[in-house]
């Protein structure tokens, strides 16, 4: 099975952290992968967007965009499934190069979400 294929469904935040410091407000909030999208947000406010895999000095990434002309972004994060559990780690200060490692802290400013698969439906 690829891991698009183990991505496919529910997932909810149950880990936020940014720069090493937990963020309770972001509890709760799910991932729902469908296909080629992936729909982030909650059940007040949820964006969809087209995502790719691929791998990056050995860590596998995903690549996530909106080529709205209101809201343009681009992230490349590395992520890493575990049984029920989803990781995905990235550098909001340089969105193109995923982290060298899941680990937020401080000195590194990343963002690490911690996921875990669940039934809840999609906004």
């Amino acid at each position: 099975m690829s891991d698009k294929d183990l991505l496919q469904g529910s997932w909810e935040v149950v880990g936020f952290f940014r720069a090493g410091v937990p963020d309770p407000d972001e509890i709760g909030d799910g991932c729902w992968f469908e296909g080629d999208t992936i729909l982030k947000g909650n059940e007040d406010a949820a964006w969809a967007h087209p995502f790719r895999l691929g791998e990056f000095h050995g860590l596998r990434t995903i690549e996530i965009w909106s080529d709205q002309p209101a809201w343009h972004y681009r992230q490349i994060a590395a992520y890493h499934i575990r049984g029920e559990q989803l990781l995905i780690c990235y550098d909001p200060e340089s969105p193109l190069t995923p982290p060298s490692s899941f680990d937020s802290t401080p000195e590194n400013g990343y963002v690490l979400e911690v996921h875990r698969r669940t039934n809840k439906p999609a906004p």
